[in-house]
This record gives structure tokens, C-alpha cells and sequence, in this order.
């Protein structure tokens, strides 16, 4: 019974030791959990290597503030090309908030108030950023414009350009095409006169309308004139002068070049005809000496008899085409041949045919 006591008592202190050591873990891990902070909100996260862009709005006529509104945001990076767009709210204080790294920006800020019909405000600022920015931007006042082009039947016409001309060089005045009715829109017009002009084919129609802030107009054009470009015209007008000197300046060219070429066959004829009067004067001793020289030593015979019998050695050379060296070598075997006298005069060389060659001794 003792004995049976005893393993009564193990028995029951082995669970109290089993059931401490499995409530342990859980109790250390839900104290863990409790002590552990939260992770903070993705939006509260800093972005290492950005820069706080901070825009105080105000209208620029009125110099009061823009607040309590969307704004929507178009921001191109210089450098990269970039281009990113989001919409921010303005509370109260008329604030834009914008985290950027450094660089150069072309910012574009549009506001459109739900309580208008036409768009309100627009402005593009070129912004450096390379330290914290805070600057105010004085936004401008715009209106919109949509509309219609019809033809001269009074039908829509699909992809007419659009064009506008306002008083304003602020805005998006960016050309549009019309579309598959007709119709066309711009939002983010300068706010005084603009005039629409539309163009298709060789057909043309304006309208002027008044832009004014927050406003949307509704226009029609009517494409209901002619067209021909001052371009056009005078391209057609200059090309038409153009081909009449090119005519005129080619049948100039042409006659000159015949004229030429006629002139230098007569002069050509006329020394064929001074050679052979000149051979047939020539008397029987000077021809046969001719008949034994090589033709280097003829064609400077020749060029000698054409020339009275006389030259210098520098207008043989250019007119034979014989090389200098080979020139004062044939002259020489002529000389020994008593073809021709060589006469030194300073450093220019005189060249004649002797009598005894021509028969006259």
C-alpha cells in the first residue's frame, strides 16, 4: 500500500511538470508579440535622396490663394525624359507637396473646379531641384472650347486641323484634329479672344470666340473658303522662273558651245591649210630630211615650220607635251643635224630652223 502511495505522488507531480513546460512557450511568445512596436504606414516612409518641392497656389490676377481643391500634376524630368502625372489635393493653406530627386523639371499645374463649366487655372514651371524648395506659383485663368467642322454641304468633316490664335501665350494651344464627327476640344485655353481656324483639303473656315476663365464655349466652323498658300504660289512662280532661265541658259550654253566648237575646227582648217601650203613650199631637201627623223624630232619640225620657223624651247615643251630632259635631248640631235640652231639668251633658249635645212643655202 506504501509503495502503491509513493507511485500515486510520482504520477501526479509528472503532469503539474508536463502541463508548467507546455504553457511556457506560448506565454513568452504572446508577451513577445505585445512588447514588438508596429511597422510604421508604407506613405510615412522617407525615400532616401529626395527633396521636399513645396507650391503655395494663388491666382495671378487676384493674388488670392487656391486651396481646397485637386490639382492635377504633370511632371517631365529634363534629364531622363520622363514624364509622370498625379493628382494632389490643396487644403486650406493652398499648399502642393511634392518629393522629387535632384534634377531639372518642367512642371505643369491644372486646376478644374467641379462647379464650373470650363477649366480654371494652368501654369508650367521650370523648377531646378538640388536643396529643399519652397515658391509660390501664381497660376493663370483659363477657359475651354469645343466644337464642330462642317463642310460647305453642311455635313461634319472628319480629320480637319485645327489651329488656335488667342491673345494669350499661355496654356496648351496645341493644333487638334477633328474627329470621326466632327468634333474637336481644347481645355486649357488663355483666357481673351482666340480665333479657331480649320483647315481641310484645299478648303478653309475661321471663328472667333472669347475665352473666359472657368467657361466652356461651344463653336461651329464652317470650312466655306478656298485656299491656295502664299507658299505654294510663290514655289510655283519661282519654279516657273527657274525653268524658263535653265531653258533659256541651256540654249545659250548650247550656242556658245557650238560657236566654240565651230571656231576651233575653222582655226583648225585653217592650219591644216597652212600646213600643207607650208609643205608645198618646202623645198625637196627639207622634205626628205623630215622622212628620216623619228617623230618626236617631226613634231617639233612641224610645230617649228607652223610657227615662222622660229620658237622658244619653254613653248615647244608645252606645246609637244615632250618632257623636259627628252626635249633638250632631241634638240641636240637635231642641232648635230643641222635641223635647228640653238641660241642661249640669259636663261631663255631660242629655238630656229636652219637655212640649210629649209634649202636655202
Amino acid at each position: 500500500m506504501i509503495k502503491k502511495g509513493y507511485f500515486l505522488i510520482f504520477l501526479v507531480l509528472s503532469c503539474l511538470v508536463s502541463v508548467c513546460a507546455q504553457s511556457e512557450t506560448p506565454f513568452e511568445a504572446t508577451e513577445e508579440a505585445i512588447i514588438a512596436p508596429p511597422p510604421p504606414p508604407e506613405e510615412e516612409k522617407e525615400i532616401i535622396g529626395k527633396l521636399d518641392v513645396i507650391f503655395e497656389l494663388k491666382d495671378y490676377d487676384l493674388k488670392n490663394l487656391i486651396s481646397d481643391i485637386h490639382v492635377n500634376l504633370e511632371i517631365l524630368d529634363k534629364e531622363t525624359g520622363e514624364k509622370t502625372n498625379t493628382l494632389k489635393y490643396v487644403g486650406n493653406d493652398g499648399l502642393v507637396k511634392l518629393r522629387l530627386y535632384k534634377g531639372t523639371y518642367d512642371i505643369t499645374l491644372k486646376v478644374d473646379k467641379i462647379d464650373t463649366g470650363g477649366r480654371d487655372y494652368f501654369i508650367t514651371v521650370d523648377q531646378d531641384v538640388d536643396n529643399d524648395v519652397t515658391r509660390t506659383a501664381y497660376l493663370f485663368s483659363v477657359g475651354s472650347v469645343i466644337g464642330n467642322v462642317y463642310g460647305g454641304n453642311g455635313k461634319a468633316v472628319k480629320g480637319a486641323q485645327i489651329k488656335f490664335e488667342c491673345s494669350g501665350d499661355y496654356g496648351d494651344r496645341d493644333n487638334k484634329i477633328s474627329d470621326d464627327f466632327g468634333g474637336f476640344s481644347s481645355y486649357w485655353l488663355p483666357i481673351g479672344s482666340c480665333r479657331v481656324c480649320a483647315m481641310h483639303g484645299y478648303k478653309v473656315g475661321f471663328m472667333d470666340v472669347e475665352i473666359k476663365k472657368g467657361e466652356l464655349s461651344n463653336i461651329d466652323v464652317t470650312l466655306n473658303k478656298g485656299i491656295i498658300s502664299g507658299f505654294n504660289f510663290w514655289t510655283i512662280l519661282i519654279m516657273i522662273v527657274v525653268l524658263i532661265v535653265a531653258f533659256f541658259g541651256v540654249r545659250y550654253i548650247s550656242k556658245k558651245g557650238k560657236e566654240e566648237v565651230e571656231k576651233k575646227e575653222e582655226i583648225e582648217e585653217k592650219k591644216e591649210v597652212v600646213k600643207e601650203d607650208a609643205k608645198e613650199k618646202l623645198s625637196s631637201r627639207t622634205r626628205d630630211i623630215i622622212n628620216t627623223l623619228k617623230e618626236k624630232e617631226k613634231s617639233i619640225v612641224n610645230f617649228l615650220l607652223e610657227n615662222n620657223n622660229k620658237s622658244t624651247q619653254a613653248k615647244i615643251r608645252y606645246s609637244t607635251g615632250i618632257p623636259k630632259t627628252s626635249l633638250v635631248r632631241i634638240l641636240l640631235a637635231l642641232e648635230l643635224k643641222k635641223v635647228v640652231k640653238i641660241e642661249k639668251i640669259g636663261k631663255l633658249k631660242k629655238v630656229g630652223l636652219t637655212s640649210w635645212f629649209l634649202g636655202k643655202e
